[in-house]
């Protein structure tokens, strides 16, 4: 029987992040973790712990794939760089209607809650 992926403890985190940023999330299972989609655009993303490095697997993978580059997330600091570079917001800069200010959904603590 085969064995379920063991997900990045950082995943769920970034997850919960990603999705209250406005940006749509699917979790898969190869060959990265997830598929993201914003403003008409996928995203192939890897989330990772610490340094952890690419499987053999994806390193295969990222050599012959002709689409856009894997995006690698190590932490929630790193996900809300990328939504700021996705939504083209800079620090300090208010957020769209509708979604959440990155700066005080880390303050809270929100993005570690494990509720």
């Amino acid at each position: 029987m085969r064995q379920a992926a063991k997900r990045d403890t950082s995943e769920r985190d970034i997850v919960r992040l990603l999705r209250h940023s406005g940006i749509d999330v699917e979790l898969t299972q190869r060959p990265f973790d997830a598929l993201a989609g914003f403003r008409g655009v996928t995203y192939l993303v890897e989330f990772k712990t610490g340094k952890a490095p690419f499987t053999e697997s994806q390193k295969k993978f990222m050599a012959y794939f002709r689409g856009a580059p894997v995006v690698v997330l190590r932490s929630t600091e790193e996900a809300a760089i990328w939504v700021r570079k996705l939504r083209g917001v800079n620090k300090g800069e208010e957020p769209l209607p509708g979604q959440i200010d990155l700066e005080e959904f880390l303050k809270s603590g929100e993005a570690e809650s494990r509720n």
